[in-house]
């Protein structure tokens, strides 16, 4: 390792990936905006937050927290590209959880 690599670590730093908690935190703030999907939910945050990263398998089990909490609930949804049916994200709507805007 030379000084040149650490130097070059700290310039352009490795992505930091979010816990559990961190995406299920992540996961309520989009969704109190909009609904989404799960490829959106992760694109979203590459987009908006460069330096971070969300695997599959933390999302989803961010999403089972969630479901399990009654604080999210799936449903299908047709896309207008191509009309085929996809699986959304939404608030729950009963409950103690209730969309704010």
């Amino acid at each position: 390792m030379k000084f040149e690599d650490i130097y070059q670590f700290f310039e352009d730093p490795p992505p930091v990936y979010l816990n559990k908690e961190l995406a299920v935190c992540y996961v309520l703030a989009v969704l109190i905006h909009q609904d989404s999907y799960g490829t959106e939910l992760i694109q979203l945050l590459m987009h908006e937050y460069p330096h971070y990263r969300l695997s599959d398998t933390v999302l989803y089990s961010a999403l089972k927290f969630l479901e399990d909490q009654n604080a999210i609930a799936g449903y299908w949804k047709k896309w207008k590209a191509g009309g085929v049916l996809g699986a959304c994200i939404g608030l729950a709507l009963t409950g103690s959880y209730r969309r704010v805007i």
